[in-house]
């Protein structure tokens, strides 16, 4: 059961991961706006960046920059996120 979970766990974080790389990739191209694809990615996605964004924005790092940082920050925090889950699912499974 714990495997199954972590698999599960594992398995939503990649596709999270995905999704950001989509949306990094598509926000270089000449996309319309308009697409439901597009619209789908920036739904999914825009919950995760505009936290990071407004907590950059009060940095130097992210204050007059040409490049949205957010993502980069975004993928640190879903790898320390799912690294915090893992610790919590083991500890309950050993106790």
């Amino acid at each position: 059961m714990f495997a199954l979970l972590i698999i599960v766990i594992d398995f939503l974080f990649r596709i999270l991961e995905a999704v950001l790389v989509i949306r990094v990739i598509i926000s270089w191209l000449p996309i319309s706006g308009n697409n439901q694809f597009v619209n789908l990615l920036y739904r999914v996605t825009e919950p995760i960046l505009v936290p990071i964004r407004k907590i950059l924005n009060k940095t130097p790092l992210g204050h007059n920059v040409m490049f949205d940082l957010s993502p980069i920050f975004a993928f640190l925090a879903l790898g320390i996120l799912r690294n915090i889950l893992y610790s919590i699912l083991s500890n309950i499974v050993v106790k």
